[in-house]
Formats: structure tokens, sequence, C-alpha cells
């Protein structure tokens, strides 16, 4: 989940608000860790960049070794202020 302010923090917000325990993926090392602090223990940050897939889905083995589950999914949360093309 992009945890820079917009979509990916509300869910984050509204998972963690409901019980669930939360994998935040970013490359943003300091706004991660400023999430993690924020939600404790129910927020797993994990440094990675998505869009490679080697991290990616060691960011999913992350995540099924701390919580022994893995329930929803939700990508694509960025959108980039200029086109990428």
């Amino acid at each position: 989940m992009h945890i820079g302010s917009g979509m990916g923090l509300a869910v984050t917000e509204r998972l963690v608000s409901l019980g669930w325990n939360v994998a935040v993926v970013d490359f943003n090392q300091k706004r991660g860790e400023e999430v993690q602090k924020a939600f404790g223990s129910k927020v797993l940050f994990i440094k990675r960049n998505v869009a490679i897939y080697d991290e990616l889905s060691s960011a999913f083995v992350e995540t099924w070794k701390k919580w022994g589950r893995l329930d929803f999914g939700m990508f694509g949360t960025y959108m980039p202020r200029k086109p990428c093309v």
C-alpha cells in the first residue's frame, strides 16, 4: 500500500480500526516508519520497490512469516502527478 497520504493511508486507518493487521509496502522508509509508529503493532512496514517482482514477492513472504496469513491485497494506490509515458 502506498502510504503517502491518500487512499493507502485511509484504507490502513480503516482496516486497523476494524482490528486487522496491515502490511504496508513502500520504498519511502521515513514515511513508512512514521505510519508504523502511528499504528503500533497492527502495522508492519516493509521497505520494497513494488515495481520489482522479486521485491514485491518477498514482501508477501515477510507478511506471511509475521502473521501466518494474507487476507487482502491492495495495489496501485499511487498515481504520479506526471504521465509515465
